[in-house]
């Protein structure tokens, strides 16, 4: 199974150079694709995408932010970056 199976998790961690590659992981991933889960409101984010369908979850592909290292156990196939 290849990475293209997977959904790609990219936790971002402050000061360590993480923009630059979350950029370059977001040119690869339509909007559509990608969710990106950050302060204020982000433990509501992350308890509303635990919540959807599994088939919605599926849909994403690459989920980034600084919470999303929990969501693991919400994903098929999760790989981290």
């Amino acid at each position: 199974m290849g990475l293209y199976n997977n959904t790609v998790v990219f936790v971002h961690l402050a000061k360590t150079g993480g923009t630059t590659l979350l950029n370059i992981l977001n040119r690869n991933y339509s909007q559509t694709e990608r969710l990106d889960i950050r302060p204020p409101n982000q433990q509501q984010q992350i308890e509303k995408f635990k919540n959807l369908p599994i088939e919605v979850r599926a849909k994403y592909k690459l989920l980034t932010g600084h919470g999303v290292f929990q969501l693991h156990d919400y994903i098929i196939n999760p790989y981290y970056k």
